[in-house]
């Protein structure tokens, strides 16, 4: 069978668009989506404080969708000095062994060379700029304006941790960050001197923790009454102290527990 010209025009810009179908799970060349493999992961993880990667299969119908979203976060992220990156699955195997990868795509934070946090934003563009954007922010918002803690707590969809130290006091306030930064996803974090909180939640010179359930009264918030100031005991306080104190426990609290 003879072709014509018209066909074999038509066949080409086929073959075209398939082509750069299959390509679109990686981010463009041209984008600010660093490539990394096995040679280059660790050292790329450890000179940036903040790392967003994706591990990713170029036949992937999630990660076709997520590419070109990706490479958009990733150019405006640019301008923030936060940094996107994309591992090939099929080309580094043992890599994404190492992290467990076990479907595609998969997103986790790296922050230097602490154990990565999972993404748990949308993927779409800006969804993963907030989110990003978010994750560059302080663990901790320090005030002193009760009004605006007043807000923090009355917006907030999660639980809020207020950490209340007395005028001068730095005590466990070193511990109090590591467990934000560590729970950052799940909860909100506040450390402040407040006079009138001070007044009402501190004994001694020691520091309170209060925790504030999202949709009950701050009258009914939880105040930390253990002796034990270190990580585990805090963290122990916000697992058991973030579900409600009445009506019905859902899902939510148990994922809650579970990220923990």
């Amino acid at each position: 069978m003879q072709l014509n010209l018209k066909t074999i025009t038509a066949v080409l810009a086929t073959l075209s668009l398939v082509s750069a179908d299959d390509n679109s799970a990686i981010a463009s060349p041209d984008s600010a989506v660093v490539k990394l493999t096995q040679d280059t992961f660790e050292q790329y993880i450890k000179s940036n404080p903040l790392v967003l990667a994706e591990f990713f299969a170029p036949w992937c119908g999630h990660c076709k969708r997520l590419g070109p979203e990706f490479s958009s976060a990733a150019d405006k992220l640019a301008e923030k000095d936060i940094k996107l990156a994309q591992i090939d699955c099929t080309e580094e195997r043992d890599l994404c062994a190492d992290f467990g990868i076990r479907g595609y795509p998969t997103l986790k934070v790296f922050r230097g060379e602490g154990e990565p946090s999972d993404y748990q934003g949308q993927r779409e563009a800006n969804a993963i700029y907030n989110y990003m954007l978010k994750q560059a922010s302080p663990p901790v918002t320090s005030t002193e304006d009760s009004a605006e803690i007043l807000e923090v707590v009355s917006d907030a969809a999660d639980p809020v941790i207020v950490q209340v130290l007395p005028s001068g006091v730095t005590k466990n306030n070193e511990t109090f960050y590591d467990v934000a930064n560590s729970l950052r996803d799940s909860y909100t974090f506040i450390s402040t001197s407040n006079a009138d909180y001070v007044k009402k939640y501190t004994k001694k010179s020691n520091p309170t923790y209060v925790l504030f359930r999202p949709e009950e009264s701050a009258d009914d918030a939880s105040v930390y009454s253990g002796k034990e100031f270190d990580e585990e005991h805090l963290k122990e306080f916000i697992e058991v102290e973030s579900k409600p104190l009445f009506g019905e426990i859902n899902g939510y609290h148990y994922q809650v527990g579970q990220r923990i």
